[in-house]
């Protein structure tokens, strides 16, 4: 895991956002159009508040592609409908066609952003295993807005789980997304995360641009 140095937002208007929004988070296992309704039966864990839009009628991307046959693989009961919503989900994991109506808020930090969300995981829930879709030549970092000790995020390396905290100082943590990864909520308090992806970087040439301050 590395966390950014330069590159630090300020939480207090991150928290009004969320204060101003509490009641617009839904839970992403309901949306019938999205490739996580095949989580539908899963207990609602996780909710989203999405800062920008999805361009249906955007491309598929060979990543994309293979992140759906992980997706029928492991989910074998779903495969009927991974299938009849190929196209639509496909396009949905190709995180270059999220960008419509950029959110005031994210225009001041440096990179192309893309899949920019908040993340509440209510207290005492856990995300469930997963690894994301980015493209190898893409970052996604994670920028806790409000958690606490309690709250840890799981990684898995073949029979190992390492467990880490990252704390909410305004700071972008980056981890290959491509290792399975879960977050436990161990806590009375909600926990709330920032989460995007920066297209065409590493996070030592996004960390270095000029020496950011948000």
């Amino acid at each position: 895991m590395k966390r950014t140095q330069n590159i630090k937002i300020d939480l207090k208007p991150w928290l009004k956002v969320i204060q101003a929004n509490k009641d617009h988070f839904y839970n992403p296992f309901k949306d019938m159009w999205s490739y996580l309704y095949i989580y539908k039966d899963k207990e609602s864990c996780v909710e989203f508040y999405n800062l920008q839009r999805l361009d249906r009628n955007g491309p598929a991307s060979l990543e994309a592609e293979h992140h759906w046959r992980y997706l029928r693989k492991h989910n074998p009961s779903k495969k009927q409908l991974l299938e009849k919503r190929k196209d639509a989900f496909i396009t949905e994991l190709n995180e270059d066609n999220w960008y419509m109506n950029k959110h005031p808020f994210l225009k001041g930090i440096p990179g192309e952003i893309r899949r920019a969300r908040l993340l509440r995981l209510s207290a005492g829930k856990t995300m469930p295993w997963h690894y994301d879709e980015t493209k190898k030549s893409d970052i996604r970092v994670v920028c806790p807005l409000y958690t606490n000790p309690n709250v840890k995020n799981l990684f898995r390396k073949g029979k190992e789980e390492i467990a880490m905290n990252m704390p909410a100082t305004g700071h972008f943590y980056y981890f290959d997304e491509h290792v399975e990864h879960s977050v436990v909520n161990d806590s009375s308090k909600d926990r709330y995360a920032l989460v995007f992806t920066v297209l065409n970087t590493t996070i030592e040439e996004w960390d270095a641009k000029s020496n950011y301050r948000h």
